[in-house]
């Protein structure tokens, strides 16, 4: 991810705009991109959405930015089961690149305006009913909640913001515009 350029980068910082990164699950490459992205439009002035493919459940993420960045503010950030999967259930999606993301974030909001917000359906906790509200999204097809879920934070945030550009990083199958012939569902790429 390094070899793309800050010029490359700079060309995606369109107010208006709705980059999509699809990402491999795990990595730190991707979140570091999207945190090249983040301080490139800040550094511009341009306003900054960030979406993430973690549970709306997680959205404890606002903390974390108006904190100070201390271990007390990375450890209220990652206590949730979002962050302590047994490994058999541990997709990647919470671990250090995300953090980095984060801090990222909030360094660049204190020149700018920066905000991260999760997008997926939200994190259960077994053996717990689920009130009808909960009930309702998790019957819903996962990427059309994503992409409804984005497409409400995308429009708040600009009717409140102006033009900016909002940037979503979520699976490399979820980022897809074009739906593989075997998947019923359509992709949240497809569907933005």
């Amino acid at each position: 991810m390094t070899a793309v350029s800050n010029e490359a980068l700079a060309e995606l910082i369109e107010p208006g705009a709705v980059v999509l990164i699809g990402e491999v699950h795990g990595t730190c490459e991707f979140p570091q991109l999207v945190g090249r992205l983040v301080e490139l439009a800040a550094d511009r002035g341009v306003p900054v959405l960030v979406g993430l493919e973690m549970p709306i459940s997680e959205q404890p993420i606002d903390g974390f930015l108006a904190g100070e960045g201390g271990p007390g503010d990375v450890e209220a950030l990652t206590a949730s089961s979002f962050w302590h999967r047994p490994p058999e259930f541990d997709d990647g999606r919470a671990g250090a690149g995300p953090i980095d993301l984060f801090t990222t974030a909030r360094r660049a909001a204190s020149g700018g305006t920066v905000r991260v917000f999760a997008f997926d359906l939200p994190g259960g906790v077994v053996g717990t009913i689920a009130t009808p509200e909960v009930a309702a999204m998790l019957n819903t097809p996962r990427d059309q909640f994503m992409a409804e879920t984005a497409v409400a934070a995308i429009e708040d945030w600009s009717a409140r913001q102006g033009p900016g550009i909002a940037v979503l990083l979520a699976g490399s199958l979820h980022s897809r515009i074009v739906r593989y012939p075997e998947i019923d569902e359509p992709h949240l790429g497809e569907l933005l």
